[in-house]
């Protein structure tokens, strides 16, 4: 196990959540906007504001005739591919190997072609790293297996994930027509997150201008650059105390009313007696 591992670390190749989950989905989302979504703004640019160059197509391929935005939009599937494959660290060999697998992908996938390059390009560039630069003609040896085994993949898994995509988009569009205040509930709350608690607990709310110390002369950490020292005191946010991080007593001077309470007032206006 432990020379899987060395090989995995050699090669950067790394099972985690947030390889495949957040940089992966994040480059996939760029790639897609690079091609798709700009294609689709340039073609409403020309149709409705009349550009000439834009709304005529410049070529016809069999029967279709393609604009630059038609042009943009075929390339949905290699730019997702080759973005995926940038995410993962790919080296230029598997990075370019991938512009075929993305794009059959995108084509046996159907209306889910998306979501099928995501998987595919994924199984594509971990095994083309994987024989990156281990053999003295990996001129060949690399673009093959990472088109092999991307397409090989793509002709087994791209229909049924295409078929599951629209069955998912199917329901739900019917559970929206039944529901639509419900299902925008919680589209609105799986889009949007939940912001509570985006403030810290104890924080001065009001936002009221704030000085750097305090009436007890200890220093505000709120506006202090450097390493949070002591520990947080009932009255509100976290603060600087003496230079060895140790927190000093309560002055005796402080209303005694509010000592060892929380509350949500401001942290550094604290009443102090005569």
């Amino acid at each position: 196990m432990s020379k899987v591992n060395a090989f995995f670390k050699r090669k950067d190749i790394e099972v985690s959540l947030k390889r495949y989950g957040i940089d992966a989905l994040g480059a996939m989302a760029q790639g897609l906007f690079c091609t798709l979504l700009v294609g689709t703004i340039l073609d409403t640019l020309g149709t409705q504001l009349g550009i000439s160059f834009l709304a005529q197509p410049l070529i016809e391929i069999g029967e279709t005739g393609y604009t630059i935005g038609k042009f943009a939009s075929a390339m949905v599937g290699p730019a997702m591919a080759v973005a995926i494959g940038y995410a993962l660290h790919a080296p230029a060999m598997v990075l370019f190997s991938l512009i075929p697998v993305g794009y059959a992908t995108n084509v046996m996938g159907g209306a889910g072609g998306p979501l099928a390059v995501y998987v595919v390009a994924i199984v594509a560039a971990e095994f083309g790293k994987m024989v990156s630069k281990e053999t003295k003609i990996d001129i060949l040896v690399t673009p093959i297996v990472t088109i092999l085994i991307g397409i090989g993949a793509a002709y087994f898994i791209a229909a049924p994930i295409g078929k599951g995509a629209m069955a998912v988009g199917t329901l739900i569009k019917w559970a929206t027509t039944q529901q639509p205040f419900v299902m925008g509930v919680h589209a609105s709350d799986i889009l949007g997150g939940d912001m509570r608690g985006a403030e810290p607990h104890g924080s001065c709310r009001r936002r009221c201008a704030c000085r750097l110390l305090r009436e007890h002369g200890r220093l505000c950490g709120r506006f202090v650059q450097g390493k949070r020292l002591g520990r947080r005191s009932f009255a509100g946010a976290w603060h600087l105390d003496a230079a060895n991080g140790q927190h000093r007593a309560q002055p005796e001077d402080l209303d005694t009313g509010y000592r060892g309470k929380r509350r949500d007032r401001p942290c550094r206006h604290l009443p102090v007696q005569a």
